[in-house]
């Protein structure tokens, strides 16, 4: 009750919103078909990391961006790729 009586004189007081400033969206459409790039890019690092393979050839193979994959990687802190 405390915060409904707050919330009321704030709003006499001309300090709270009437209406929200936008209506809530969602940040983006997951595809009708196919994966999200993130998803791509945990697939790509696993592929990777088991043929001891390169960011660039899992991007190229995964048709994904190498920074998708280095995001995966370095959001969970997992160990780095091979190098050339």
């Amino acid at each position: 009750m405390k915060a409904d009586e707050t919330r009321a004189l704030l709003k006499r007081l001309g300090c709270w919103p009437d209406k929200p400033t936008r209506s809530p969206q969602p940040r983006g459409k997951k595809p009708k078909k196919g994966k999200l790039a993130s998803e791509l890019g945990r697939d790509a690092y696993h592929w990777a990391k088991a043929n001891g393979a390169t960011y660039t050839e899992a991007a190229e193979r995964f048709k994904v961006d190498a920074d998708s994959i280095h995001s995966y990687r370095q959001y969970r802190k997992l160990p780095k790729l091979r190098n050339k």
